[in-house]
């Protein structure tokens, strides 16, 4: 039977799980990429895979994202996308090994007027409190990303040109 500070660990868990996926939607409307990290810890690194994603895109195997890289990113691309609903499924919260997983769906448009939907499967490691993501890795479909990379990177150069 679980203790009742497990229970309410696993419970902490799951809303900063919950808090870390609707970030996509608030920082959108917010229009604030520093949303993102209000639920990380200051040396969250975040990963991108599958492998076959970061080798189609040039990018290495071993690439990943700090805080701040990320957020400079997401401020160029919030000019081109807009997240207008989400959807969270799948939460599980490992309390013992401070890890939680879920998938989510985002739903927006794109400054040219064209809908997506973004489906992402997430891999979070907690700090030892259980208060704060130290490490993220977001699992992507390899060609929905990269094609909505592709049309976010032609809808800037267009909105440079």
């Amino acid at each position: 039977m679980e203790t009742t500070p497990t229970r309410d660990l696993a419970h902490g868990m799951k809303v900063i799980t919950e808090n870390f996926l609707r970030a996509y939607l608030d920082a959108s409307q917010q229009n604030d990429p520093t949303v993102f990290s209000e639920t990380l810890t200051s040396d969250c690194r975040r990963y991108i895979g599958p492998p076959i994603f970061l080798a189609t895109m040039g990018l290495p195997q071993d690439f990943s994202f700090t805080n701040t890289e990320y957020e400079d990113l997401s401020r160029q691309d919030m000019a081109i996308w807009t997240i207008t609903s989400w959807r969270a499924r799948n939460i599980t919260v490992d309390v013992a090994n401070r890890k939680s997983a879920a998938t989510s769906e985002y739903v927006g448009s794109l400054s040219d007027g064209t809908s997506f939907s973004r489906n992402l499967a997430w891999f979070l490691d907690f700090n030892e409190d259980g208060s704060q993501i130290t490490r993220i890795y977001q699992l992507n479909d390899t060609q929905e990303a990269k094609d909505f990379r592709l049309k976010v990177e032609a809808l800037q150069a267009q909105d440079k040109a």
